[in-house]
């Protein structure tokens, strides 16, 4: 008699640490450009782990680059919330991160924490289900794939028949 195959759950890798997601963290922001949370958070208004990324697109292409830096780290999609929370924290410390007038650092860091943890959730599963993935890609203009594609890559750098360095191979989309 054949057991069932059961899907393991997805841990933490080994090699993230609070120091590779800050380093992952500065990375990002510089590439962003600011550090005001009150921008960003915007976007990721009623993102829960549910929602489809489809929902949240514009968050995707705006956090693409900070993204990107704790995939590469977290490169199975598993975000550590604790690790993440402290690196964040270091940051605040070393230079106060903008959070207007309405918003503390102390409310505003476990919401952006919890949805960068999300949205690297949904990568995976974008990544990793072919369905999920053409499901989507209907849904995107050339600029958001490309941001979508590069966030998988990172999970799977074969997406799309791809190694890493690769040209985005073609499929109709809208621009």
């Amino acid at each position: 008699m054949e057991l069932p195959i059961t899907q393991e759950r997805t841990k933490v890798l080994p090699h993230v640490t609070v120091a590779a997601l800050q380093k992952s963290l500065e990375l990002g922001f510089s590439q962003v450009g600011h550090r005001s949370l009150s921008v960003l958070i915007t976007d990721l208004e009623g993102m829960s782990w549910k929602t489809a990324p489809s929902k949240h697109v514009p968050a995707f292409v705006t956090l693409e680059p900070i993204l990107v830096h704790i995939l590469e780290i977290c490169n199975n999609g598993l975000i550590p919330d604790s690790k993440l929370m402290t690196a964040m924290r270091a940051m605040h410390e070393q230079k106060n991160f903008q959070c207007g007038a309405s918003g503390s650092f102390s409310m505003m860091c476990p919401f952006v924490c919890q949805k960068l943890r999300q949205m690297g959730s949904k990568i995976r599963g974008i990544a990793t289900c072919p369905t999920s993935w053409e499901q989507l890609e209907r849904k995107l203009t050339v600029r958001q794939r490309e941001a979508f594609v590069k966030l998988c890559r990172c999970i799977d750098n074969r997406f799309l028949g791809s190694s890493e360095g690769a040209e985005l191979s073609p499929s109709p989309v809208r621009s």
